[in-house]
C-alpha cells in the first residue's frame, strides 16, 4: 500500500505549540483520512473523479437466469459497485501513530489488504499467464490457487473462467491528496485546532 502522509509544517517554532494541540491536530487529521477513504467506498470514488464502473463481464446467452452451456456466464459482481465485495478492503484501513518532528506533525494511514495497491495504482495483468476469474461466489469462496476447479466441483463457464493475461485494471483511487476537496478539508481541519491560517 502507498504511504499517504499528511504533513503539516509549523510556521513557527514547535515549542509554542503544545504537544496536546499537535496530538489533537493529528487525531483530528487521521479521523479525517479515514473518512475520505469510507466516503471513496461509498460514493465510488473521490469527489472529482468517480471510479471506473466495473467490467460487464458480460454474456448474451443467459436464460432463465441460467448459463447456456458453451458460452461465458455472467459474473456475480455485474451491476455491483467498484472495489465492495465482502467488505473486506473497505475495512483494512487504519491510522498510524502521528510522528512529531522539529519541523511539524505527519499523520498516516494503511491498508492491511495486500491487494489495495493493485486497485489504488491499477495493475496489468501479466500477458504470459492464464487467471482463473470466479464468476459465482462459491467460485470465489471454493478455489484455491494451484487447484483444479473441476476437482472442486466447479464448472467452466459458469462458475469460472480462464483467461490470458494482458488486460488491465483501473486505478481506483481510495486515497488521493491531489483532489481538491480532500486538500480544502485538511486545510480546514487544521484551521479548526489552530486557528485560521495564514
Amino acid at each position: 500500500m502507498p504511504k499517504p502522509t499528511v504533513t503539516i509544517k509549523s510556521t513557527r517554532p514547535l515549542r509554542e505549540v503544545s504537544s496536546t494541540a499537535l496530538r489533537t491536530l493529528a487525531g483530528e487529521i487521521g479521523v479525517l483520512q479515514l473518512e475520505q477513504v469510507a466516503r471513496a467506498f461509498r460514493t465510488g470514488g473521490q469527489p472529482s473523479r468517480k471510479w471506473k464502473p466495473l467490467s460487464k463481464g458480460r454474456s448474451d446467452r443467459v436464460r432463465d437466469g441460467k448459463y447456456q452451456k458453451g458460452h461465458r456466464g455472467v459474473s456475480y459482481r455485474r451491476g455491483g459497485k467498484p472495489l465492495i465485495d465482502n467488505g473486506l478492503l473497505r475495512a483494512s484501513f487504519f491510522m498510524m501513530a502521528p510522528q512529531i518532528t522539529k519541523n511539524g506533525v505527519s499523520v498516516s494511514i494503511r491498508s492491511s489488504s495486500y491487494y489495495a495497491p493493485y486497485h489504488q495504482h491499477g495493475w496489468r495483468a501479466d500477458p504470459a499467464r492464464m487467471y482463473f476469474i470466479p464468476l459465482t461466489l462459491k467460485a470465489r469462496r471454493t478455489h484455491r490457487t494451484g487447484a483444479d476447479p473441476a476437482d472442486e466441483g466447479l464448472i467452466s463457464g459458469e462458475d469460472y473462467i480462464i483467461v490470458r493475461g494482458g488486460w488491465e485494471v483501473p486505478a481506483r483511487p481510495m486515497i488521493d491528496y491531489d483532489d481538491p476537496a480532500n486538500k480544502k478539508e485538511v486545510i480546514d481541519t487544521v484551521a479548526s485546532v489552530f486557528g485560521t491560517l495564514t
